[in-house]
């Protein structure tokens, strides 16, 4: 009579190994993330006339909610007065704004989602835990995870170096240029593929946009 085949417990070694990547990637999303939200401060503080010195950079923080913060910027963005050699500053901004507030949810589901390492005949792996069905697990269920993470990691500093060159363009103007919008990474993209480019408002045509991670 054959024996039930047993499945047997990952020695320490084996967790870690497969653990490693995930949490090396949760980091870099939680990493990138905090650069791209403190990086909209600046734009923040050109807006407000950085002559104030800190005070706007006390107003941001006078919330520790991030999308409050956010809030606060498309406030001031909507109410600015916008001169004429910036046609398209509140709307890019705003465009800015949206797709943060889109990959927010990416990273919520990420840093928020309870995961565990499970072991079956098939092998050893991590997986976001869904037992107690988590809602934010759930939406992880059945995705590539380490492709996933690594996809919001890269929009967040793909948004962040957009958000960057704004504040450099409001802080400190160039006479009749305007950063384009950046062509957001895709699912399975390792870098990102350009540098972003300038262009002249009044000639160049409307580059290209891709949407946020679905």
């Amino acid at each position: 009579m054959s024996k039930e085949p047993t499945i047997k417990a990952p020695t320490n070694k084996t967790l870690l190994k497969v653990s490693t990547p995930y949490l090396l990637a949760l980091g870099t999303v939680v990493h990138e993330w905090n650069c791209l939200q403190e990086s909209l401060v600046r734009i923040f503080w050109a807006l407000l006339n950085f002559q104030r010195g800190n005070v706007p950079f006390a107003l941001w923080h006078s919330t520790t909610n991030d999308r409050a913060q956010r809030m606060m910027l498309k406030g001031v963005v909507e109410a600015y007065k916008w001169p004429g050699h910036l046609p398209n500053a509140r709307e890019d901004i705003l465009w800015l704004l949206r797709e943060t507030e889109k990959l927010a949810d990416r990273r919520n589901d990420a840093i928020h989602s309870p995961y565990a390492i499970f072991t079956s005949m098939d092998g050893t792996y991590f997986a976001p835990h869904t037992f107690t069905q988590n809602p934010r697990a759930k939406k992880l269920q059945g995705k590539e995870l380490l492709k996933e993470l690594k996809w919001y990691a890269l929009v967040a500093r793909c948004l962040q170096n957009y958000s960057i060159v704004l504040h450099l363009n409001l802080a400190f103007p160039a006479s009749s240029t305007w950063p384009e919008r950046p062509l957001l990474p895709s699912l399975g993209q390792e870098k990102l593929h350009r540098a972003l480019h300038r262009k002249t408002p009044s000639k160049a045509p409307r580059p290209r946009r891709r949407s946020s991670p679905e």
